[in-house]
């Protein structure tokens, strides 16, 4: 067989054809991906030259391929028994997801915090090459504690509500970035706010702290009780405490450790003539 194939682009059906003038089995034509071009997302039909997708395909990536199609005959490559031509393939625009700079964002807001504070501003992108895919806005996707709002064209996050750590000590809020496309897409990123202490709770003396018990006529700096104090706010808003006496009609019969909260005798103490002391422990603080 003498005569060559000789290829052409259809760009109607995605598919390459050659001609062959030889009769038979020699004029029987194979098409094949040459070198890289394998490697660029798409198949070929040795059979019919048909073109197909064998992968994903990222416009904003590379909007332009090209691939090196071979045509030749049956049988091991004699001489001029092939052809190659070139197809340049456009990819045209799709409706990708608006994507956020960061999947993951993390503040710290003071549970002091009032309605109307700008916390924290998420930031994404839309890659389309057309108008209509790549306008977004921003919204609250999932937002159970109903306490953040997201500007819907900055996507500056503010607050909506009061905080309390002690009850609360973070929130978690998906936000999301929707375009405009149809049908629209969305890209999505978590939020996390840790909420911050303040001193919002006073220390509490513990309910068993309120009697002890010495015998009378014991020595100076007889332990009678150890006080105990509970604080929901956080160090240095809670704990450590500092224990003082600061009333009580019998308060110099006792001391009083500030560290520790450690009560002791002060005097020995006569049973028959004062059977009962009162002294008021301070508030730790």
């Amino acid at each position: 067989h003498d005569a060559l194939p000789i290829l052409c682009w259809c760009v109607w059906v995605g598919a390459v054809k050659a001609t062959d003038l030889d009769a038979g089995n020699d004029g029987k034509v194979y098409y094949f991906l040459v070198g890289s071009s394998n490697d660029k997302g798409f198949t070929i039909d040795h059979n019919t030259g048909l073109l197909r997708v064998s992968r994903h395909l990222d416009r904003e990536t590379q909007n332009r391929i090209i691939l090196t199609v071979l045509a030749k005959n049956a049988g091991s490559i004699r001489g001029n028994d092939t052809d190659e031509a070139q197809v340049i393939i456009s990819i045209q625009d799709g409706n990708d997801p608006p994507e956020f700079d960061q999947e993951y964002y993390e503040c710290l807001v003071s549970e002091g915090t009032r309605p109307g504070a700008k916390i924290l501003t998420v930031h994404a992108v839309d890659k389309d090459a057309w108008p209509q895919n790549n306008q977004f806005s921003y919204s609250i996707l999932y937002n159970m504690s109903k306490l953040f709002r997201v500007d819907p064209q900055n996507g500056t996050i503010e607050t909506v509500g009061h905080f309390d750590r002690e009850t609360i000590n973070y929130y978690e809020i998906i936000v999301g970035a929707v375009d405009t496309g149809s049908p629209p897409q969305t890209g999505s990123a978590t939020v996390k706010v840790m909420i911050t202490d303040v001193n919002d709770n006073g220390p509490v003396l513990a309910p068993d702290n309120s009697v002890g018990y010495v015998s009378e006529n014991e020595p100076i700096n007889t332990s009678i009780m150890v006080l105990t104090a509970t604080d929901a706010d956080q160090p240095p808003n809670g704990a450590p405490f500092t224990y003082r006496i600061v009333g009580g009609p019998h308060r110099e019969f006792v001391t009083l450790d500030e560290s520790n909260g450690l009560l002791r005798t002060a005097r020995s103490i006569d049973r028959q003539q004062t059977p009962t002391h009162q002294t008021h422990p301070t508030h730790p603080h």
